[in-house]
């Protein structure tokens, strides 16, 4: 059974599930999240284990082995245990049949791009595979491991046997390799359910449906309405009259509006003397016009932040960033 709770951020998914899983201690969890501070690192407790203290939720990486074999040995002893993305989209079949083993249920919060493009290998590198006959392409397009003459393999391209062992690695043309998680990931697990927003339209939705995984929507009762949602925001939502220095800022040297200002690519070209004068602008709208309180600001500034930010900020600001441009 796949369900989608399918509800706006702020709904209360997440603590819906967390009574979810509260109210079904009996069962074996595997809770898969986007983020490391969600679901912990081994060392130090993410979101769900602090959420969940009973539960004892494990989460692959205090051991020697790789994550991805501490992950099948969790899960081979049954612990409930917490994963990120990138750890489930590089499960092989052999945790595939344990989860299935062993009665798991899976959550999933936010979807997960279950095609992508495998940039972990340049072409150079599938060229070399595929000379060194560890691998071969089916007429489907699938890549399949070359078991006779590598039957035992443990070397670096793992990854490509285990890949080709769940039937999750296809070639496009003739040296890129594509990702495309195989149903039985999902089919393995008693329950999935997936926590998020705007799912038709998603690439996971397109998978399920080319997979003929059939899926069922659910809205839990007690989650907050989108409409109730948009009200609150709408309620706390102020616009002010954009700074003139700023309007100056998004024009060109001809005078016309200049598209895609303030986005990742313009941050990352800005010279000091114009991150100087977005920051004073801001600086002095927030004591001219803002009303007095605490402010949070933010914005995708390029690859250095911290160094961006200093050039930017006003004495009083303060930032986490200090150091990851590193």
């Amino acid at each position: 059974m796949i369900r989608v709770v399918d509800a706006i951020c702020g709904a209360g998914k997440t603590t819906w599930v967390f009574d979810h899983i509260r109210n079904n201690t009996d069962k074996r969890w595997l809770f898969v999240s986007p983020y490391l501070t969600e679901v912990g690192d081994g060392k130090t407790k993410g979101r769900i284990q602090l959420e969940l203290p009973a539960l004892d939720f494990k989460a692959p990486g205090t051991s020697s082995l790789s994550k991805s074999s501490h992950l099948k040995n969790l899960l081979s002893a049954g612990h409930n245990i917490a994963c990120t993305h990138a750890l489930f989209d590089n499960i092989d079949k052999d945790t595939v049949q344990i989860i299935y083993e062993n009665g798991y249920h899976l959550i999933i919060d936010e979807t997960i791009d279950m095609i992508e493009v495998w940039k972990e290998y340049h072409p150079q590198d599938i060229t070399a595979l595929a000379e060194a006959g560890m691998i071969h392409v089916a007429d489907s397009g699938r890549v399949e491991w070359n078991h006779i003459k590598y039957p035992n393999y443990k070397g670096r391209d793992l990854s490509v046997k285990n890949k080709c062992d769940t039937g999750s690695l296809w070639l496009y043309g003739d040296n890129i390799f594509i990702a495309r998680t195989p149903p039985c990931v999902i089919e393995a697990a008693k329950t999935t359910t997936i926590l998020t927003y705007l799912f038709e339209g998603s690439l996971m939705a397109a998978w399920l449906k080319v997979n003929k995984l059939s899926y069922t929507p659910y809205y839990p009762e007690g989650l907050r309405s989108e409409k109730e949602i948009k009200r609150v925001i709408k309620e706390k939502l102020s616009i002010i009259d954009t700074p003139k220095k700023v309007i100056e800022l998004q024009r060109d040297d001809k005078g016309m509006y200049a598209p895609h200002t303030f986005s990742y690519t313009w941050f990352e070209n800005a010279d000091s003397d114009t991150l100087k004068t977005l920051g004073s602008s801001l600086e002095n709208a927030r004591q001219k016009i803002m009303p007095k309180g605490e402010y949070f600001w933010t914005a995708p500034i390029g690859k250095t932040p911290y160094k961006q930010l200093k050039l930017m900020a006003h004495k009083r600001w303060q930032t986490d960033l200090e150091g990851d441009d590193d």
